[in-house]
């Protein structure tokens, strides 16, 4: 197992020796469970948010659908759009 050095202030580290004596784990054992705690809520958090933003997304691009002339799709939409905006002919890239 490898070794890391961290800093800490001693007022923190005297609370986290208490901590670890009141459950009678090792220092190292407390910061382990106390990175893979925070890491797993931060993947958690992170993935929720995801699905969220992707839901949103989602439901905007449908609402833009359904918004639609019957028959255009938003393709034959920006191509109208650019033509409009660059004239007849315009070219992308």
């Amino acid at each position: 197992m490898s070794k890391v050095m961290i800093s800490l202030p001693d007022a923190f580290l005297s609370d986290v020796d208490a901590l670890a004596k009141a459950e009678r784990r090792s220092r190292s054992e407390l910061v382990r469970e106390a990175i893979r705690t925070y890491m797993t809520t931060t993947v958690i958090h992170r993935t929720t948010s995801d699905r969220k933003a992707m839901q949103q997304a989602a439901k905007r691009i449908l609402s833009t659908r359904l918004r639609l002339p019957k028959g255009e799709t938003v393709t034959s939409l920006i191509r109208r759009m650019r033509e409009e905006r660059y004239g007849p002919g315009w070219k992308t890239s």
